[in-house]
């Protein structure tokens, strides 16, 4: 059943690809990122394996993928792709981003230091689950080890690093240039945290190379911090 609802999500993609590839500028890049969202998930649900477990990690990859669709299908159609504003808990977000990483071929976990008392953002799931995924992703792939997630929060904000100990910024996909018809994965990251009123910066530091996503709280606690 996986199998074929991700064969089905494959090709209705491949179609609206090759109906709007010859629009504009934007619509190109609207297609593409769309793409780039679909390619993860459906690698995870193909990896997922069914009858061990995994049925959560499944269902989480194909709604991304059906948010990769909606993307394209707002790029065919010129109109903004729908939206959802939940009260989401971005720690469960993160452990469901590594939860479905277990189901890899990668055998690197990353290092949690999660310092927030409070991760409860206003937003929409699946884009927030794309934020993440893709920042760790990125530190898997083009960093060094160690690879460490890392929290904490303020009165107002929650803040979430994802880092590693990459010390040349040109062998770290945050930093180097991006080849062509690459580099929608940050570009996705900064769009998705900017609609949700955040802020992201990727940077160089002592240890290594660091994503740092910045969130607005859904409740903003009264006090200092």
């Amino acid at each position: 059943m996986v199998l074929a609802a991700a064969v089905s999500v494959s090709i209705m993609a491949t179609v609206m690809a090759v109906a709007c590839g010859y629009g504009l500028r934007r619509l190109k890049r609207q297609v593409n990122r769309g793409l780039h969202e679909l390619r993860r998930p459906l690698q995870q649900a193909f990896l997922a394996a069914p009858g061990t477990g995994t049925v959560a990690p499944v269902e989480a990859a194909l709604e991304r993928a059906l948010t990769a669709l909606d993307l394209l299908d707002a790029a065919a159609n010129s109109r903004r792709p729908p939206t959802r504003r939940l009260q989401v808990d971005v720690r469960q977000i993160v452990e469901g981003c590594l939860e479905m990483r277990e189901h890899s071929a990668a055998a690197e976990r990353p290092l949690v230091r999660w310092g927030a008392t409070d991760s409860r953002v206003v937003g929409d799931p699946d884009r927030l689950r794309s934020v993440f995924d893709n920042l760790i992703e990125n530190a898997l792939v083009h960093g060094r080890p160690p690879v460490w997630i890392s929290a904490s929060d303020t009165r107002r904000s929650l803040r979430v690093s994802v880092g590693n100990a990459s010390t040349r910024p040109d062998r770290n996909s945050y930093a180097r240039p991006s080849p062509p018809g690459g580099g929608h994965g940050l570009r996705i990251v900064r769009d998705f945290v900017a609609e949700h009123g955040g802020r992201f910066e990727s940077r160089q530091r002592s240890r290594g190379y660091e994503a740092v996503v910045e969130l607005p709280l859904s409740e903003p606690r009264i006090g200092s911090g």
